[in-house]
């Protein structure tokens, strides 16, 4: 298939676990399916040889024997219950979950297009402000002048689970001595990642510690992907996604002591673009890049550029941004080939590996088309779920970072720092001095008892009045009166 994931794909497995949309849904106790898939297939009440699911458009059920299992499209699909079929995104109508084909909903999703953006000019789009879209390797150096950038990405909420038992093993490493250390960069500087944090179930304590030992903190909105699935993402218009991204510098400031000017980045939630509207509030809230489309340029990879002219990239998920938005930097995701043949863009999205050595493969194979070629960055968009089912993919991705790390030419870096290179590119000779990647500021101070703040019958999605929930989170700081939300981000 040649269309784009729309929305759930990348989720499926949430879906099936019972984090559901906007409706509040019925569901089967026993096994957290959909009440309305159990009823379909059930030969007393609908008795159906298919089921659709209503909150994941690539997630459909096979009847075996009046019992729902449960079925993913290949690649890019999406469910048709008309056909009965997966099929291209372009063509397919689900009104279950409420697909709607792109083409059908350009005019609706494009209402904040007040001029297209014009094809690039190369004599006008110079660094380090302006980069038009290519494969072309910056500054016009050589791929053997160019240090390989790998970039390890983050979704959705940071629990103090996932920064205990998962961050601290990706990016520390087990000695002779059994003594944990951090990686280390060829310049000597620590490996970082890029952590794009949604509010909800976050730990603000857990993020401060991040963001003190040098790794990037970026916006992925305040409700995430519990409060609209991905075909609201991708319908919301650009007051919301103005809320959402840019109220969330304040609250990570608020408990998590980030300074505002350090939360250059924004992602959307399922890496649903919202086209135009999303990436007019990218722009007005004065942050540096967004990290949300998926391209199949990818042979040879696509270097990251800026949104000021129109893109030649391609928009493998719509719908894609069409207006200039000046000094918008776009860091692509460029589509990975799994060990089965198909697009993915998030690594838990490909084929899931069978064993070690197939997770290898995977990170292996996609790494070579980077390095191999013309050295752009090699974005890694993880999260914590890969790895915990399945233990071996954690034992992979070790392993082949210390493949990585044996290279002089690697280095490890956030998405900001990759932008630094860009805009100034530093021959690979040179690139151990190069001071957008040092490392001599002294980090940010820590506590050594964050308070543990605890909200009570809490209504928002996932929850609702009729299934209300708790919320906790530790900060640095005083607890908020109130639990931060959308209309009331630092909780007063």
């Amino acid at each position: 298939m040649t269309g784009g994931c729309r929305i759930l794909a990348l989720c499926a497995l949430l879906a099936v676990v019972g984090v559901v949309s906007g409706k509040t849904l019925r569901r089967d106790k026993r096994f957290f399916l959909p009440q309305t898939v159990v009823d379909q297939c059930d030969p007393n009440v609908g008795n159906l040889t298919f089921a659709a699911d209503p909150n994941n458009c690539q997630v459909f059920y096979s009847c075996v024997h009046g019992w729902p299992k449960m079925e993913l499209c290949p690649g890019f699909g999406v469910y048709n219950p008309g056909s009965q079929r997966c099929e291209d995104e372009e063509a397919a109508v689900n009104d279950v979950c409420g697909h709607i084909p792109p083409s059908q909903l350009t005019a609706a999703l494009d209402d904040v297009n007040v001029d297209a953006a014009e094809p690039c000019d190369r004599n006008r789009c110079r660094l380090p402000e302006c980069r038009c879209s290519g494969a072309d390797i910056p500054g016009d150096l050589l791929a053997s002048e160019t240090p390989q950038m790998v970039l390890i990405m983050w979704d959705n909420s940071i629990r103090v689970a996932d920064y205990a038992h998962l961050y601290q093993q990706v990016f520390s490493k087990v000695d002779e001595r059994r003594a944990r250390n951090r990686r280390l960069n060829p310049n000597g500087c620590p490996v970082a990642g890029t952590f794009f944090a949604t509010h909800q179930f976050t730990d603000y304590a857990a993020v401060q510690s991040l963001f003190k030992h040098g790794h990037e903190i970026a916006a992925n909105t305040i409700t995430g992907t519990f409060d609209l699935y991905a075909d609201g993402w991708r319908q919301a218009n650009a007051q919301r996604w103005s809320r959402e991204l840019g109220l969330q510098p304040s609250m990570l400031s608020r408990f998590a002591n980030i300074p505002d000017s350090e939360i250059r980045g924004a992602r959307a939630p399922y890496i649903q673009p919202g086209g135009n509207q999303q990436f007019m509030a990218v722009m007005e809230n004065g942050f540096l890049y967004d990290s949300s489309l998926v391209t199949l340029q990818m042979d040879p990879p696509i270097w990251p550029y800026t949104l000021d002219y129109l893109s030649e990239a391609g928009c493998l998920v719509k719908p894609c941004p069409t207006s200039s938005f000046r000094g918008v930097w776009e860091v692509p995701l460029v589509a990975w080939l799994d060990t089965n043949d198909t697009f993915c863009s998030n690594v838990d999205s490909c084929y899931f590996p069978n064993d070690k050595e197939e997770a290898l493969t995977l990170l292996r194979s996609n790494f070579r088309r980077h390095y191999d070629s013309n050295r752009a960055p090699f974005v890694m968009s993880l999260r914590p779920r890969w790895f915990y089912e399945a233990y071996y993919n954690l034992e992979a991705l070790q392993e082949f970072m210390d493949e990585l790390q044996a290279l002089d030419d690697v280095y490890f870096v956030t998405a900001t720092q990759a932008l630094n290179w860009i805009r100034r590119p530093t021959r690979l000779a040179d690139v151990k001095s190069f001071d957008g990647w040092s490392c001599d500021a002294p980090p940010p101070s820590m506590c050594d008892r964050p308070s543990l703040c605890g909200y009570f019958n809490i209504t928002y999605r996932p929850n609702s009045e009729e299934h209300q929930g708790d919320r906790f989170f530790q900060t640095c700081n005083t607890c908020p009166a109130e639990y931060p939300w959308l209309d009331n981000p630092l909780g007063q």
